[in-house]
């Protein structure tokens, strides 16, 4: 009786705690909770997180946040804020259409990078101090109009290199655009106290502005004296050389010298430049800009590095010019033709320009199958710098042509192959890897006998391999040295055969059965060397 009441009672609580649980009949089928746990939910409560936090600063409402979580980006869209302005008026409002955070992409690990880009932005008089204010009033400017404005950190992890990209762009008035490239940026706190917090290595920098139709309006109001070439690259070179001077006469003061304003022939250099770019830009617009002109490849900017305005100039070299320098050629037309439609004197020098720049969108527009006709016949031919060119420009978008063209670069050497190929070798399977190894590299047939003078050698060879830095890469080949290396008694390549073999079944049976294909004839091969070549006598202790 007691053991059917537990029975009874058992079976109660049971269904009691089961049937709150269970959907009734009809009922609408509620989300669980990894439904609600998805990458956009996330980006949407860090984008919302963020909202909060920026309220706290300033007055804010938008319409909508649009997280893409394969991109990279949140969206928001539909943006007002009411900032505040530190002069009297009737208050400063901002509109924005869209401003987007976006970092690269969730699989890149090597890449950190961080862009805020601001579209469609609308800046009330408001939110102008009073003087330029009035002068845009003047020009019958009543409301700022941006039509982008962005700011891009773009992050290197494995070499510490970085850009940074400002744009901003007004339609009808200007255009201004800055880049800064250092090939080393990262955090210093281990000098301990009293270094700079940051290293930072420069290799250049420029800033350019570029008239959209503002000089035009700002004409009507300029004095007299900015209104000719002449007049006004004067009045800029004598603004440029008080200025100049008088950070020399400080930064002597501050050493305990007697100040002297002389400019140093860096700073002549530099106020000559500038006026006379000044003026032309004033008279005739187009762009001006000032960039860097480092004499060595690199220069360190610490936090006191603007404190001697001498050095400065001297490290940086600062100029102005017309329009920006570049390392890249602008292709002109008849360049162009000439290498597109295969002229008898078009060279394979002319082919790599050419095909770098359509690959690269760099100095001739983007076209990648116009880029890949012009050099995949050069990197066929054994030219290693096209097929670097071509595995730089394709590992986003066909992998698996690009993992063959890096597989040749990376072999002869070329300067960040080895890297790109490891990059490409992960969007691949282990099949098309094996299978683009395999048309560079044959099966093991006759070898010379030059890696068999040793067991070293044996484990050269099969390093070689593994890396593709001095032979093209083989995991076969690899094997193949690897296996003879540890049969003479080697643990080092015992030890790499079996983390080849290991690597290849843990990538899954699909993985594992090509790799079967691929291991076969290569134990062939070996057996057949150890008996032809009787290394048994030859490394045994004998």
């Amino acid at each position: 009786m007691t053991c059917l009441f537990a029975r009874r009672l058992c079976l109660a609580a049971t269904l009691a705690l089961a049937l709150p649980l269970a959907e009734p009949a009809g009922a609408d089928t509620r989300p669980g909770l990894f439904d609600l746990v998805t990458p956009e939910n996330i980006l949407r409560r860090i984008g919302q997180a963020g909202i909060g936090a920026l309220r706290s600063l300033v007055e804010l409402q938008y319409d909508h946040i649009l997280p893409d979580p394969a991109a990279g980006e949140i969206a928001v869209t539909g943006i007002v804020a009411w900032p505040d302005v530190p002069w009297d008026g009737v208050g400063c409002t901002l509109t924005a259409d869209r401003v987007i955070l976006s970092t690269a992409e969730p699989q890149n690990w090597d890449r950190l990078r961080l862009k805020l880009d601001a579209i469609g932005l609308s800046v009330s008089p408001g939110c102008i101090a009073p003087a330029p204010r009035a002068a845009l009033a003047k020009a019958g400017i009543n409301m700022l109009d941006i039509a982008q404005a962005s700011l891009e950190v773009d992050y290197q992890l494995s070499t510490a290199a970085a850009t940074v990209t400002l744009h901003l762009d007004l339609p009808k008035l200007a255009a201004l655009d800055g880049r800064a490239h250092f090939s080393y940026l990262a955090a210093n706190s281990a000098r301990g106290p009293g270094a700079d917090a940051i290293a930072a290595y420069l290799t250049d920098a420029n800033l350019a502005l570029t008239d959209q139709g503002g000089l035009k309006v700002a004409r009507q109001f300029l004095p007299d004296v900015l209104k000719t070439p002449e007049t006004a690259g004067a009045s800029l070179a004598a603004a440029l050389t008080e200025m100049i001077g008088a950070a020399n006469g400080r930064a002597d003061s501050a050493a305990g010298q007697d100040p002297d304003t002389t400019l140093t022939a860096e700073q002549q250099s530099f106020v000559t430049a500038a006026g006379r770019q000044f003026g032309r830009f004033l008279t005739e617009g187009g762009q001006i800009v000032v960039e860097t002109a480092l004499p060595e490849s690199e220069v360190a900017i610490g936090s006191d590095f603007f404190d001697d305005p001498r050095a400065a100039f001297r490290e940086l070299m600062p100029t102005v010019q017309p329009h920006q320098a570049s390392d890249t050629p602008l292709i002109e037309a008849g360049l162009m033709r000439k290498v597109l439609d295969a002229a008898p004197d078009a060279t394979d020098e002319m082919k790599l320009v050419v095909g770098t720049a359509l690959l690269t969108g760099a100095g001739a527009p983007q076209s990648l199958a116009e880029g890949r006709a012009v050099l995949e016949p050069l990197a066929a031919a054994g030219n290693t710098e096209a097929a670097l060119q071509l595995a730089t420009a394709l590992a986003d978008s066909d992998p698996a042509a690009a993992y063959a063209q890096a597989l040749a670069a990376a072999a002869a050497g070329e300067s960040g192959a080895s890297a790109l190929l490891d990059g490409i070798e992960a969007r691949l399977d282990t099949a098309t890897i094996l299978a683009a190894q395999a048309k560079l590299t044959p099966a093991a047939g006759p070898v010379s006998d030059a890696p068999f003078a040793s067991i070293a050698d044996l484990r050269g060879e099969a390093l070689a391999r593994m890396a593709g830095d001095l032979e093209p890469r083989s995991y076969p080949l690899a094997w193949f040295w690897a296996s003879l290396a540890a049969a003479a008694g080697e643990p080092a390549s015992a030890s790499l055969r079996d983390e080849i073999d290991r690597k290849m079944r843990l990538h899954g049976p699909e993985a594992a059965a090509a790799w079967a294909a691929a291991r076969a004839p290569m134990e062939k091969a070996a057996l057949r060397e150890w008996l032809a070549r009787d290394l048994g006598r030859k490394f045994g202790p004998g």
